[in-house]
Parts: structure tokens; C-alpha cells; sequence
């Protein structure tokens, strides 16, 4: 009998370790669902704030790839999209919802034949440029976009924090 006992003594003693419902571990969980129900919450703000699908590539000016079969620079690059600008007046006029094909020279030789529809025109301040911006039928390599990034980080290390107009004027803060 004596087994038994301590095995009941045992039992006992482990139900007063376990913790009992209190009204403190209640607020601590509610505190924790509120945390988690929190976050998600950013995330998703964060989510529709960032709507861009693919990474974008900015250029500083005059330094973007060469198009060679039109009187166009390239200001920004995509996998999906092109962002372009001309002067007045170059030819072939951009038209929204128009065709485009060109072919760009990118800094280390390489070329890519790239065709899309014009979505975008904007004309600048002064009237002297209009930038517009094609999506593109075929995406552009991710490896592509990514050597891009690469030769503006070693080559421009500062181009990020700094900031310039349409027209390459260095712009003070």
C-alpha cells in the first residue's frame, strides 16, 4: 500500500505545479494574439505599399544603356518595364498604347532586342523631354537587371544618396 500512496502524494503535487487558469496568463495571451494580429497587420500594409512585382533599377543621368535604333535614353530598368525619355520632337514620336521596338546596348556590350506597349507619356517642366514607359512582352533576365544593380553599386556608390533632376543638375538639400 505504501506504493500507492506515494503515487497518489505524487500526483497531487504535480496538479499544484501545473499552472492554473489565472486572469494574469488570460491578459498575457490576449496580449499576444493582439501582437500577432498587429504584425500581420503591418505586413499587409507593407504589402500593398510596396505594389512593385519586379526590382526596379534607376540610372544616374547620361549613364544609362544606349538604345540603338531610336533617339531615346534609358532612365530606369525593369524585368518587365523600361522607362525611356526623348526630346521633343526625336523620332519615332512615342504614342500612348503604341508599339515599341528597340534595341538597348547595355554597358558591357551585351544587346537586347526588347518590344512593348507604351503606357506612360509625361512631359518634363520645361517641355524639353517627355519620358514614357513600355512594358515589355518578354521579361527581361533577372540575372540582367541584377548585373545592372551591380555596375551602378561599383561604379556609383553614392548615386543612391544623392539626388539629381530630369536633367542631371545635382539638386541641394
Amino acid at each position: 500500500m505504501k506504493w500507492f500512496e506515494r503515487r497518489q502524494t505524487r500526483r497531487r503535487e504535480q496538479e499544484r505545479r501545473k499552472p492554473q487558469s489565472s486572469p494574469t496568463s488570460e491578459v498575457q495571451t490576449d496580449r499576444r494574439q493582439a501582437d500577432r494580429r498587429q504584425a500581420e497587420r503591418r505586413t499587409l500594409e507593407r504589402r500593398q505599399f510596396q505594389r512593385r512585382k519586379y526590382f526596379r533599377v534607376v540610372y544616374p543621368p547620361d549613364e544609362g544603356p544606349t538604345v540603338l535604333n531610336a533617339d531615346y535614353r534609358v532612365i530606369d530598368l525593369a524585368q518587365k518595364s523600361v522607362k525611356f525619355a526623348c526630346k521633343n520632337g526625336a523620332e519615332p514620336s512615342p504614342q500612348v498604347n503604341g508599339p515599341l521596338k528597340v534595341t538597348i546596348q547595355f554597358r558591357d556590350g551585351s544587346t537586347r532586342r526588347v518590344c512593348g506597349k507604351i503606357t506612360r507619356l509625361e512631359q518634363d517642366q520645361d517641355g524639353e523631354e517627355t519620358s514614357f514607359v513600355c512594358m515589355l512582352d518578354e521579361l527581361i533576365p533577372q540575372e540582367r537587371v541584377t548585373d545592372e544593380q551591380r555596375y551602378l553599386l561599383k561604379n556609383f556608390p553614392n548615386f543612391c544618396r544623392t539626388h539629381f533632376d530630369r536633367r542631371g543638375i545635382l539638386l541641394e538639400d
